[in-house]
């Protein structure tokens, strides 16, 4: 197994993974190390799969993260048996066989380009940085405060705040800081609320500004009769503005608002529309009703048209029916004479027309079908050439790739030992193969002479069974044989019973013995151990968490 973790460390090395030198097993492996190097074969055999490469400090975000990598993982193809507890406790040779299954799914010959790329650091890092880009454009665009918003999933909830107007009340509030202007602010609301309400303050402040200076337009475009009386009642308002009150309020609940204005245009205007469109679909409904009348009307015209035709010939016959009737007699024999005289010529001249045109097609079915050949295998070969240039285009790229990097590698490492040692390895399972193979051909040649031998036994002891009974009868010693001969049988089966149930109970141990090493393999203390440490790491994380959110209550109850 040492060999086959040497070779599986040198590929995950070649393909970019960072893995020291000083580890040559799969036993070494950390859990952080093994879900960099999954994700890396993973993003190697589809880039399209969005893996994490690192494992998060919190226990409960590595269970979240390894889960995905085991989806990732069947997604691809993987059928074994995995989960979490593959990377967080680990086992070697479950370990083994997910790293065998990725390497042998990693891109060849043609798709060795992507692999040799990633060996790269600037293509990695390029990689990433484009990946970032296509996901930031494929996002919705948001202004910052909105991002803000959406990030710490914040509702837009405004609140009334006291904002001094200084334009209005120069002489007092002039002369407070801004610190004071903003220690007032944050008395009032809190500082999650702030955003939202000075929003709501400024639309409020221009809504107000908006309707006094529409109020002023409306009054300067009365009749001069009533100027005098609006420039008092602007004054008056103005007053009352300045002072501190409700008046503000109920002099723009008299005046009628723009939208108010707006609004009961475009009532007028859509029951304008309601009417005419219902004066429309009368008219098209009018409109159908005249053309349906007026096909009728035509398709009668075309009928009475045809009729008036038959009757004025019926009439011209009537004038003079005998000599019409000859005359209509003479026509038709003429034409039925001229008539056979057409067929027998058309016959004379179809006869060889028929045998042309028949040759002819021949001779076009066959060019078409050799120019349909050529322009097969002349499709064929271009094919055949493109795919060709291809090939040799994508195979001179890796051999000058592949010649770099052998140019890079350290000289030390020799593929011939590797292959020596593969092939000794593949002598010696052949040779427990022959060794098995003879194992089984020598229990069956035995369970054929213990098969056979019981049979001898259950026969001669028939045999002498009824020989002895037969002489039991009469003589008193072969009566004390019988009994001799029973026993000795029972005590024989008895003896082969027990030999055969020490046979299985060593069989079983063998098996028990074998699940002991297999479970001693798995190091069950030491999972054990990580995840009970684990699962005091989580309930630590739990109760810092329900700290937290008890004192977001409490806060949230003080305010």
């Amino acid at each position: 197994m040492d060999e086959i973790d040497n070779i599986i460390i040198h590929s995950l090395r070649q393909i970019g993974c960072d893995i020291d030198d000083e580890t040559h097993s799969l036993s070494a492996f950390t859990p952080e190390m093994l879900v960099s190097s999954v994700s890396k074969c993973l993003t190697l055999i589809r880039s399209t799969l969005e893996v994490p490469t690192s494992l998060p400090p919190g226990m409960a975000q590595r269970f979240s993260v390894t889960t995905n990598l085991a989806e990732a993982c069947k997604s691809v193809g993987f059928r074994g048996d995995i989960g979490y507890q593959t990377f967080l406790y680990t086992n070697v040779t479950e370990v083994r066989r997910v790293f065998m299954f990725l390497i042998e799914r990693l891109p060849k010959e043609a798709e060795k380009v992507t692999a040799s790329q990633a060996l790269d650091y600037p293509s990695s890092v390029k990689q990433e940085v484009s990946r970032s880009i296509i996901q930031s454009l494929k996002s919705t665009w948001l202004p910052p405060p909105c991002r803000v918003l959406l990030n710490e999933r914040n509702s837009f909830c405004p609140k009334h705040i006291n904002i001094p107007d200084t334009s209005s009340d120069s002489g007092k509030n002039s002369e407070k800081a801004p610190e004071e202007f903003f220690t007032s602010l944050f008395n009032q609301i809190t500082a999650e609320a702030v955003f939202p309400s000075v929003i709501s303050k400024n639309d409020e402040d221009l809504w107000s500004n908006f309707d006094s200076y529409s109020l002023d337009s409306r009054k300067s475009s009365m009749k001069p009769a009533e100027s005098t009386a609006s420039v008092e009642e602007e004054q008056n308002t103005e007053s009352e503005q300045r002072e501190p009150g409700d008046s503000l309020s109920q002099n723009t609940q008299k005046i009628r608002t723009p939208r108010e204005i707006l609004q009961e245009e475009i009532e007028e205007l859509k029951l304008k529309i309601e009417s005419t469109v219902s004066k429309r679909q009368s008219l098209v409904e009018d409109i159908e009703a005249v053309k349906t009348s007026t096909s009728e009307q035509e398709d009668r015209i075309k009928s009475l048209k045809k009729e008036k035709r038959v009757r004025e010939r019926t009439n011209i016959v009537l004038e003079n029916p005998e000599e019409n009737v000859t005359k209509l007699e003479a026509m038709v024999t003429n034409s039925r004479e001229k008539m056979k005289k057409l067929e027998l010529q058309w016959r004379e001249h179809e006869a060889p027309l028929l045998e042309a045109l028949s040759s002819a097609q021949k001779k076009n079915s066959k060019e078409l079908s050799k120019t349909k050949h050529l322009v097969d295998q002349i499709s064929a070969v271009r094919t055949k050439s493109e795919e060709i240039s291809q090939e040799f285009k994508q195979k001179s790229s890796t051999h000058a790739q592949l010649t770099a990097e052998l140019t890079k590698l350290s000289r030390t490492i020799h593929r011939n030992a590797y292959t020596s040692r593969i092939l000794e390895i593949i002598g010696n399972i052949r040779k427990q193969k022959n060794d098995i193979d003879k194992v089984l051909r020598d229990t069956r040649e035995l369970q054929k002479t213990i098969n056979t031998v019981t049979g001898q036994l259950d026969r001669q002891f028939t045999v002498t069974d009824d020989l002895i009974y037969r002489t039991a009868k009469r003589d008193e010693n072969s009566r004390k044989a019988y009994k001799l001969l029973a026993t000795l049988h029972t005590d024989c089966s008895e003896l082969i019973n027990y030999v055969q149930e020490t046979g299985a109970i060593t069989r079983e141990i063998r098996d028990l013995e074998d699940q002991i090493e297999t479970e001693k393999m798995r190091n069950v203390s030491a999972n054990l151990e990580r995840i009970t440490s684990d699962l005091h790491q989580m309930q630590k994380e739990s109760q810092v968490l329900e700290e937290k959110l008890r004192a977001a209550l409490e806060s949230s109850e003080d305010q």
